[in-house]
């Protein structure tokens, strides 16, 4: 609901989940006063498959205005209400919330599905356990939609040439694969690196096959194990912010997706992490590899370049059945040849939650 009076905090701030007890619980926020609501209990943890927690504030009791020809008391406990359009009925006095001035009044939607009264659904309000109105979020101007931002393509280069360090997910993956595979595929995916925020991070940059680019998503990895680094807190973070670019609207593409310019024929294999795509084009170069980055990128906008191409769909252990139901989901694009991969849903050798990528790095 977006005049509802809290939001989740949209900045990098992380606290201590009340379920998995790890620090990723993004809070909500007053969005009339930006501060944290009182119970720092209301949040979402960013785990969703491994935890899932997500309590928010309570929005109250949910009323309808009802427009009265007339209301009149005919008990300690009961009206009897007639609307506008002759229809009457008795409501018990609880479920009445609020009289106005004119007349009409706000009864509880619970009771006014049991009736046929006559009431406005788009003029609602909802009531604390105390009877009193709920404050919603009403913006000083109606917002005005801002067009999506992109970088430069010279940016781009100005990263990718600047080769005098190596960025730690580079330097695991020529620990495993052969140097000169690495290099090739590192070229072809523009894979960069960057000191910013924490040093020798990886840069993967969201081009799209028209080359605008519309983000450079700023991870950090550990250069032994090639994990992501997540304590305290997952060090991931955007080009945007570490250039301060103004007012850049976030609009994000399939890492990979450039490739598509090139290559016309290859069957696509999606998979969730940007590094899984690095080492899948490594493996298995017949494949056009390529990320969403997150769960909730797999939906019909990012994936509608795709249409009329062979795609698989790989997700990771566990998430078989969400990714299966997105995908019977893409035909609103014009997906019709998508199919979901069981590789990893039937290996019973794998942990909840690994990817294809594990997969393969443990025969290596």
């Amino acid at each position: 609901m977006s005049n509802f009076k809290y939001k989740l905090d949209p900045g990098p701030a992380k606290h201590f989940c009340p379920n998995c007890g790890k620090r990723r619980l993004v809070r909500y926020i007053d969005r009339t006063t930006g501060e944290y609501v009182e119970d720092a209990g209301l949040g979402r943890c960013d785990r969703e498959s491994a935890c899932g927690y997500h309590k928010a504030p309570s929005l109250g009791k949910k009323c309808y205005l009802v427009e009265c020809m007339a209301i009149r008391s005919i008990s300690e406990k009961a009206y009897k209400i007639t609307d506008k359009l002759g229809v009457f009925a008795l409501v018990p006095k609880s479920q009445v919330l609020e009289r106005l001035g004119s007349g009409h009044c706000y009864i509880t939607e619970w009771f006014l599905e049991q009736t046929r009264l006559f009431y406005n659904k788009s003029d609602v309000k909802y009531f604390s356990q105390k009877g009193k109105a709920v404050e919603m979020f009403k913006p000083l101007k109606p917002a005005i939609e801002k067009k999506p931002s992109f970088h430069s393509l010279e940016l781009v280069q100005d990263y990718f040439l600047d080769q005098r360090n190596k960025d730690n997910l580079t330097i695991f993956l020529e620990s495993k694969f052969p140097k000169g595979r690495v290099e090739t595929v590192c070229r072809e995916y523009l894979l960069s690196v960057t000191n910013s925020y924490w040093p020798a991070s990886t840069v993967f940059w969201q081009i799209d096959e028209a080359e605008r680019v519309h983000a450079g998503k700023i991870m950090n990895y550990d250069p032994i194990t090639g994990k992501r680094i997540k304590e305290p807190f997952p060090r991931i973070n955007w080009i945007h912010n570490a250039i301060k670019a103004k007012d850049f609207k976030l609009n994000q593409c399939l890492f990979g997706q450039h490739l598509l310019a090139t290559d016309y024929d290859s069957t696509i294999g999606i998979v969730e992490s940007e590094k899984t795509a690095l080492i899948m084009a490594i493996l298995e170069p017949s494949i056009l590899w390529l990320a969403t980055g997150s769960k909730q990128n797999l939906k019909p906008s990012m994936l509608k370049p795709l249409k009329n191409r062979d795609v698989v769909l790989f997700p990771d252990k566990s998430e078989f059945q969400t990714w299966k139901e997105k995908a019977q989901g893409m035909g609103e694009v014009g997906m019709t040849s998508i199919a979901v991969s069981t590789k990893l849903e039937n290996n019973n050798d794998l942990p909840e939650g690994a990817d294809l990528a594990d997969l393969y790095l443990k025969t290596l």
